[in-house]
């Protein structure tokens, strides 16, 4: 496969996310249209050679198809692929009928079909911040490494029809949580608090704490040997960047036909082989929105996944991926959506 892009220059960095359109926890298209859009306006301001690949998973038949729903700015330099994994193959996959997208496996097929030296994982109700993208710009990024971000959730609904910059200040203002580390800091705490003490409810004190505590001991692992003593789990699925020859010496994201906690594996598996984490100082922001249908989900149980636990006792990095990750022997469809100028 020719590693160089649509336009025939190799992209410094692919922005890697997956997506169907069955209106995802609501206002899915509006979301998505924003990540677009904010990540073309950017990379023409800084000049940032990259491109946008984009896995369309198992897309709904009664629905448009991406390419066909979204608005794909022009003249911004952005070239975007979108590969589609169709249903046959997804309803080969085991929970396949208990889980419309494997939203790991999909990120997979775009990192193995990924141009740039380096890829950052990412979903489609993601801004980043104009720090960010100027970050990338500099193309100084560290090839021994993993990158991560601290994410910020928004918890209004970012306006459309504004100037970037004038939208990327909405968002820094309403920031209601901050993902950092190991887990979520609520920055409306305090608030919650002042509420508990004027109406105070110990039933749902209680529920938060037991709660919170679960969460922390569910991604709290210790692996002997990783460089730092703590690694940024927090929101791994929205920023995992890496240079594209790391991502496939790791194989990828582990292959699991399961929903969360996957994205934790790969931090761990990424600090096992040796990689030193380093968490960007500037900000990415996360769209707020409902989560109800991970409920009806197959969960990941990383303490029953025999390779998971074979890394935490050999302190080496251990893959459930074959060589085949990423569904490489398969001809998926593939279309270019250009937003270079001149097309």
């Amino acid at each position: 496969m020719d590693s160089r892009g649509a336009s025939g220059v190799r992209p410094y960095i692919t922005f890697v996310a997956a997506a169907r359109n069955d209106n995802y926890e609501g206002d899915f298209l509006y979301r998505m249209q924003l990540f677009v859009s904010t990540l073309a306006a950017l990379v023409s301001r800084h000049r940032l050679r990259a491109d946008l690949l984009l896995v369309e998973w198992n897309p709904p038949p009664d629905r448009p198809c991406l390419r066909d729903a979204i608005h794909w700015p022009r003249d911004s330099g952005l070239g975007v692929r979108i590969v589609t994994v169709p249903e046959n193959v997804h309803r080969a996959l085991p929970n396949s009928e208990k889980m419309p997208m494997f939203e790991m496996i999909a990120k997979n097929c775009g990192i193995r079909r990924a141009s740039g030296d380096f890829v950052l994982v990412t979903n489609p109700d993601i801004i980043f911040s104009d720090e960010a993208i100027a970050y990338f710009a500099q193309g100084s990024l560290p090839e021994g490494c993993f990158v991560r971000a601290n994410r910020h959730d928004v918890g209004k609904r970012v306006p459309m029809d504004v100037p970037v910059d004038q939208m990327l200040r909405f968002c820094s203002r309403n920031v209601i949580r901050v993902w950092r580390g190991q887990w979520g800091v609520d920055e409306r705490l305090s608030a919650k608090v002042r509420s508990f003490v004027s109406r105070p409810n110990p039933a749902r004190l209680v529920q938060w704490v037991w709660r919170s505590a679960k969460e922390r001991n569910m991604v709290h692992y210790d692996v002997a040997g990783a460089q730092l003593p703590m690694l940024h789990i927090g929101a791994a699925g929205d920023f995992m960047l890496m240079s594209r020859d790391r991502w496939h010496s790791l194989r990828g994201f582990p292959g699991l036909p399961t929903h969360s906690w996957i994205d934790v594996y790969m931090v761990y598996l990424a600090s096992a082989a040796g990689l030193k984490q380093l968490v960007m100082p500037h900000r990415i922001y996360h769209q707020e929105h409902e989560h109800a249908e991970h409920a009806s989900r197959p969960l990941t149980m990383l303490e029953r996944i025999p390779a998971f636990q074979e890394m935490l006792q050999t302190h080496k990095p251990v893959s459930p991926n074959d060589d085949d990750w990423g569904l490489r022997d398969l001809a998926l469809p593939e279309c270019h959506v250009s937003c270079s100028p001149g097309d």
